[in-house]
């Protein structure tokens, strides 16, 4: 698997909490786009549009994903940090990186 340019990589910031401290304020999202200009990164302040931007997502930072949630991820879906989490995958090991994102480990 060739890794993507930041051109070709979109990233999706999703973290909704009631306690408002756990949520990553814009400024994340801005000191991303600093770093690498040429890459979408889309800040969401709630699940609302989630399920619509998942399916061309690369890179998901959040504090959770529900299961129909990640299967319409697909395929393009190559690394998710998830609460504590990080993982990078490629293609054979998919599965594997569905049932950690699914347990939470």
């Amino acid at each position: 698997m060739n890794p993507t340019t930041p051109a070709e990589t979109k990233l999706v910031i999703c973290v909704w909490h009631p306690f408002t401290e756990w949520r990553p304020k814009p400024a994340m999202a801005e000191a991303i786009r600093k770093r690498w200009p040429e890459m979408r990164v889309l800040h969401l302040p709630n699940y609302d549009r989630l399920p619509e931007e998942l399916p061309d997502t690369d890179i998901f930072v959040g504090y959770s994903l529900r299961p129909e949630q990640l299967k319409a991820a697909n395929a393009k879906f190559t690394a998710c940090h998830n609460k504590a989490v990080a993982t990078k995958v490629g293609p054979k090991d998919r599965r594997a990186f569905m049932k950690s994102c699914l347990a939470g480990s």
